[in-house]
Parts: C-alpha cells; structure tokens; sequence
C-alpha cells in the first residue's frame, strides 16, 4: 500500500522511534502540525509552555532526571533566539535535549504601480515603486503568506489619487 505521509508525521514517527515519548513545546505555525502528530501516536505526550525558555528548560530538567533525550519545539525566528540561556545550560551540562523549531521562509518582490482617479486636479495619475516583504509559513497545501509588508520606495505623479 502506498501511504500518503506528509514530512511532520514522519519526524514524530522518528522522535518516537529514537525513544522520545514526551515533549515540551509552545506552539506556532512552525511546529504545531509536527507536535499534533507527535501526540496522536501512542504512549507520546506533548507538555505545554509558557514561553520558549520554559519548554527548553523543561527539557533540559527531564533529561536530568529520567536519563531520557528531552525534546522541545519552540516557534522559530525569534521565538528561536529566546531559548538560549535554557540551550547553553543544557549543553553544558551535557544532557541530550533536542529542540525542533518547525519550517519557515522570507522572500522579497518588487513591484511597480499605477493607479489613476479621473477628475482631480494636480493630476490624474501616480505610479508607486516599491518592494514585498514576505514571511512565508509551510502548510499542508503548500508555503503561504503569513505576513507582507510593503516598502514603498518611490512615487511619481499626484499622490492625492491614492486617498480614498
């Protein structure tokens, strides 16, 4: 049988095959389909954080105490960066944690527009030069947006055609 298994569930198949059966995590779009999966399969359990510190925190202090590798998924990006005094610690202490941050990407465009209102002195068009700026997210259908901001960069004609 050919299964349909989507890159997440196979990297909580694998935790679980390499003997993780707890987690500690704070979710975002990043990580949150991977920690669903994780918790569906048996005998896993995903405890839940207040703050990315916490969760890598929590996994340094489950390795010291079980013997186990301690897991913690944070959200990336800056949630990423909050967790390293709890990292460098667990390093030191050479305890087997792993953290798993999920998948993102940026991208940039840039873009030339023209907008016309007819009737209006000083000017019936103004042409906007500018960039996108994308914070992009992994889903099942595909990457989507999940932030754009625009970065005007220059502007010709009469600006009183963009106010509505």
């Amino acid at each position: 049988m050919n299964e349909d298994i989507k890159a997440y569930e196979l990297l909580a198949r694998a935790f679980v095959a390499e003997g993780v059966h707890t987690a500690f995590a704070l979710l975002g779009d990043a990580n949150v389909q991977c920690m669903a999966a994780f918790e569906k399969l048996p005998g896993t359990r995903v405890v839940h954080a207040r703050h990315e510190h916490g969760a890598c925190a929590m996994a340094d202090g489950y390795a010291r105490a079980t013997g186990g590798v301690g897991l913690a998924s944070v959200t990336c990006g800056p949630g990423f960066t909050q967790i390293m005094t709890a990292l460098t610690t667990s390093a030191k202490g050479r305890q087997p944690v792993v953290v798993f941050t999920g998948d993102t990407a940026t991208s940039s465009c840039h873009l030339q527009s023209q907008h016309t209102r007819y009737g209006l002195e000083g000017g019936e068009n103004c042409i906007v030069g500018g960039s996108y700026h994308d914070d992009l997210v992994r889903t099942p259908n595909g990457w989507r947006i999940k932030h754009r901001r625009l970065e005007q960069r220059w502007m010709d004609g009469n600006p009183i055609v963009l106010k509505f």
